[in-house]
């Protein structure tokens, strides 16, 4: 059927508290923009290390 969108299944084997979920094309393209943004600001190069901390 035309315009039917595919079945997606979650795996089992996601860690306790994980999920999953479909992007729309558009918003994953943006944070991929952001993220480049921000690596290409804070001069993060390939095999740099950084810390991703929680937010409250």
């Amino acid at each position: 059927m035309l315009g039917a969108r595919p079945s997606y299944t979650v795996l089992d084997s996601l860690p306790v508290g994980a999920a999953a979920c479909m992007i729309p094309a558009g918003e994953n393209s943006t944070g991929g923009g952001d993220l480049g943004e921000f690596y290409r600001v804070n001069r993060v190069l390939d095999w740099d290390a950084f810390t991703v901390a929680p937010g409250p």
